[in-house]
């Protein structure tokens, strides 16, 4: 494959980067990546005001500037944090684990899966994402993944390399994920899934509230769910400090199978995103607002699309 200039230029920079967090001591490393941050912080202006405008939209007009300006800071620092941390965790043991995370209520996950089998696992944007399955496996729950690409596909690579590294299986997707997805869940494990992203076409999209507004999501993930008659269990990762983490766990989320399945995949996934709003909005700084898929984002709506232009003659 062919790769783009930027793309290389964009992947040597990430893998000279990681290579010296790697070997640094992780507050060291963290101090640096606080530093790369602030540097690249005035080239994102416009990205960093999107974000604050995205939080007034959610939190309301009687939020202070400085708290919008203090949490659009966090959520940039923690892009930087997060990388560092995922480029290490392939090189963590069990006593890291216990010394960074705090994951009391991954006994609950653990407990379920090995009581009743698979389900899926619902997971946000908010804190180090990716260190809830780096830890979760290496406490012994047999997690996977669908490998997502980014928009750099050196990069995309790099990820996936990390995740296999620290153990946590990955789908590609194709046409068939869907079935092995479903395969794997009856079969035990357990199926990893960030559900906050818009869903690219409207077309079998699900529409819920969330933050504040209407978001078309992707029905995947309650869709497994009734596919296997097992649950959705969501969770979050927060961050304390620099260096601490903690594991949220929440009750899960069963289907009903004798409900209509349109209906009864709205009222679950609704559920869920009605959790991690309330989770957002109590901790602003832990959220993603960077995304560029906006969860929010509606330009597919022919409601809010300009009107066709009338036929000629």
């Amino acid at each position: 494959m062919a790769y783009r200039t930027k793309h290389r230029i964009e992947y040597a920079a990430l893998r000279a980067i990681t290579a010296v967090m790697i070997i640094l001591p992780l507050r060291v490393a963290l101090a640096l990546g606080w530093l790369l941050a602030a540097l690249a912080y005035p080239l994102v202006r416009k990205r960093a005001a999107e974000a604050r405008r995205r939080m007034r939209s959610v939190l309301g007009p009687g939020i202070a500037e400085a708290d919008l300006r203090r949490w659009a800071w966090q959520s940039w620092r923690n892009i930087f944090f997060n990388v560092i941390e995922i480029a290490r965790a392939p090189r963590w043991d069990r006593t890291a684990v216990d010394r960074y995370v705090d994951h009391a209520e991954v006994r609950k996950l653990i407990d379920r899966q090995r009581s009743h089998g698979g389900f899926t696992l619902a997971v946000c944007h908010m804190g180090n994402w990716e260190l809830a399955g780096f830890t979760t496996r290496m406490l012994g729950l047999p997690l996977f993944v669908m490998m997502r690409g980014q928009s750099n596909p050196l990069v995309t690579d790099y990820l996936n390399r990390i995740r296999e590294a620290a153990g946590v299986g990955a789908i590609e997707r194709h046409s068939k994920a869907l079935g092995q997805i479903a395969k794997r869940i009856r079969a035990g494990e357990v199926f990893t899934i960030l559900p906050d992203i818009r869903a690219k076409s409207p077309d079998g999209a699900v529409r819920v509230p969330f933050l504040g507004g209407q978001a078309y999501l992707n029905a995947g993930t309650c869709l497994f769910a009734r596919h296997t008659n097992t649950p959705v269990v969501t969770a979050y990762v927060r961050r304390i400090g620099w260096t601490r983490h903690q594991i949220v766990v929440h009750d899960p989320v069963f289907p009903d199978p004798e409900a209509d399945k349109h209906e009864d995949i709205a009222r679950m996934l609704g559920e869920l995103m009605a959790r991690f709003d309330r989770e957002i909005r109590s901790d602003p700084g832990q959220y993603f607002w960077y995304n560029k898929r906006w969860v929010l984002d509606q330009h597919f709506d022919p409601a809010l699309s300009p009107p066709a232009p009338a036929p000629e003659g």
